[in-house]
């Protein structure tokens, strides 16, 4: 089969879109499809009546996914996203791929570095020496070992790196409930941190040699005239770069100059990981997407990413807990910056179940709010000519009781279930009404007057593959 048999991306008359077989679509996902959230305390004995006794592994207290039990749920799944118009597993699907109907995309993260926001990797082990010769090796054959099951797969809509990657930081902070760190991490813009990035810190502190401090003394020494005068910014006595290059102790000042080095070295940093990751995976893979992080788009991107996201991204991957009219400003200048099409990866509207202290959704007043918050938001968003996607958080809520192991932050899973399976029935009559109409939302700008006979043939063409 030729390559137009596998997902591409594509620029018509103005507007991006996602296709497959010469045929445009939009992609409509959900993340969190996870039968572990069946399995908490308060619903497990409903699940297991509900689905079969071998739906749990008792060892393991996780789903056997390998039950008769697991496949009657997983049916129930592609029914309801049948019905409801979906047809994208997102980036957080805990299924095997193997299964998902060929009717439906999915997305394959390869995750290269454990740099995410919420990591709780040691400094050493996130903020590695990236420019080491030995991480091409190391990361060539992750990436063979995961892309040898799905090169060949024509329903995959691409590969994702790391999850909100830690690409701006912020020193912690104190005082902060539960809640509200979550909170300030998924809803609110985080003001950046007045310090170097930990990444920086570390290859600072390397020795002389390392290959790490020696980008860190290239940036110096483009930024400075002389080593004497880097030396005296960082308050340091030296007379040559080599003396520099020695230092292990570095004043983490806050001025333009040290904010510039900062912002030098995380571009060349940002080249190193996705000019390597890009390169790797379409060394093995060269017929799919790559999708890049999801980045957080509820902080502000920083710009020393733009030139590598331009060069190594098929596709734009955004997390962004927000409305249009918080997105559509800055979702604009991005794609003036990068020039490539959006997926909006991960993000919902919801409100606060009486069983949840928090939820990850836009937060409404009352569930009757979220349908209507979901329609008005995807036909907004799908008037924008670069975005080919929404990826929706959530198929089942969890509520206060849930600890799921792989995600943090399972007790405020939003959805448009509860857990004991039962759908918020006004809310998909809404989301299924706008997802009947994506095609045709984003499609609309297209014709002008005159262009009735086309635009007749055009829309009719098949929206989703099921």
């Amino acid at each position: 089969m030729s390559t137009n048999s596998y997902v591409q991306v594509r620029e018509e008359n103005g507007k991006w879109w996602f296709t497959k077989d010469k045929e445009c679509f939009i992609s409509m996902g959900i993340n969190h499809v996870d039968p572990n959230l069946m399995l908490a305390s308060y619903n497990k004995k409903n699940s297991l009546k509900k689905y079969g006794a071998d739906f749990c592994d008792e060892g393991s207290g996780t789903c056997n996914v390998h039950s008769l039990g697991f496949r009657n749920w997983f049916e129930e799944v592609i029914t309801d996203l049948q019905e409801w118009k979906f047809n994208t597993f997102g980036i957080h699907t805990e299924v095997p791929y193997s299964i998902i109907p060929s009717n439906f995309y999915f997305v394959v993260p390869i995750r290269l570095l454990p740099i995410e926001e919420y990591s709780k990797e040691e400094k050493h082990e996130k903020w590695i020496d990236i420019f080491s010769k030995d991480i091409e090796g190391i990361w060539e054959q992750k990436v063979k070992e995961k892309v040898e099951s799905y090169r060949d797969s024509y329903n995959l809509l691409g590969y994702s790196l790391v999850d909100i990657p830690e690409w701006e930081h912020e020193k912690e902070g104190n005082g902060r409930t539960r809640a509200e760190r979550i909170s300030k991490m998924l809803h609110g813009s985080i003001a950046t941190s007045s310090t170097f990035h930990p990444w920086v810190q570390q290859l600072q502190k390397g020795k002389g040699g390392n290959t790490g401090k020696l980008k860190w003394i290239e940036v110096l020494k483009k930024n400075y005239s002389s080593p004497k005068e880097a030396a005296e910014v960082y308050q340091h006595a030296a007379t040559n770069w080599e003396e520099l290059a020695n230092k292990e102790n570095w004043a983490s000042l806050s001025n333009q100059k040290t904010e510039r080095d900062n912002a030098l070295m995380m571009e060349m940093i940002a080249e190193r990981y996705y000019e390597c990751a890009y390169r790797l995976i379409k060394k093995h893979d060269p017929r799919h997407l790559v999708l890049g992080d999801k980045l957080n788009g509820n902080k502000p991107i920083p710009s020393y990413l733009f030139s590598s996201l331009r060069k190594y991204v098929d596709v734009l991957c955004v997390q962004w807990y927000g409305t249009f009219e918080e997105q559509s400003k800055n979702l604009n200048e991005i794609y003036k910056r990068i020039g490539k099409p959006v997926l909006l990866g991960d993000s919902s509207f919801a409100c606060i179940q009486p069983q949840q202290y928090h939820s990850k959704g836009v937060l409404m007043s009352a569930q009757k709010d979220v349908g209507p918050a979901y329609y008005q938001y995807l036909k907004q968003l799908l008037s924008l000519p670069y975005v080919v996607g929404w990826h929706h958080c959530g198929y089942v809520e969890g509520w206060v009781g849930q600890h799921l192991a792989i995600d943090p932050f399972s007790a405020i899973q939003c959805g448009f279930k509860n857990p004991f399976g039962v759908p918020h029935i006004d809310t998909v009559k809404w989301v299924t009404s706008a997802n009947s109409q994506v095609f045709s939302w984003h499609a609309s700008s297209y014709f002008q007057k005159g262009e009735q006979i086309w635009e007749h043939m055009f829309l009719y063409k098949i929206q989703y593959r099921m």
